[in-house]
């Protein structure tokens, strides 16, 4: 996976989370490039937050994190597209007792169902 963001830790678990997900149900047989039909590639491009929530103070309490990331599905055989996507996911953390990684969590997950969704209905 491409990465273009500060965040390098990111990639991997998104990756990490993708082949997890293929694995788990036997959805795809992952296989090396050589010997497989399909070759996915991925890129975060941006992560993002913004205020999602505010306090009857009108100060932030809750923060919405966005991941965006480009997907596409290669043919290996000829290179040829056979799935090319946008995606953007979000989490929400709390500023006063969670953490911003139980956003990137809840946005990690979506991401993943969202990209499986997509390679299934497409494939």
């Amino acid at each position: 996976m491409e990465n273009r963001t500060s965040e390098p830790l990111l990639s991997e678990a998104i990756t990490d989370q993708v082949i997890n997900e293929f694995m788990v149900p036997n959805l795809f047989r992952l296989e090396d490039e050589e010997r497989a039909d399909g070759i996915l590639e991925m890129v975060l491009k941006s992560v993002t937050e913004q205020a999602n929530t505010y306090s009857s103070e009108e100060s932030v309490s809750q923060m919405r994190l966005t991941l965006n990331v480009d997907v596409e599905l290669l043919r290996r055989t000829n290179g040829e597209s056979v799935m090319r996507q946008s995606f953007n996911s979000w989490g929400v953390y709390s500023l006063e007792d969670g953490e911003r990684a139980d956003g990137i969590e809840q946005a990690v997950e979506k991401l993943v169902e969202d990209i499986t969704t997509a390679l299934l209905s497409g494939w």
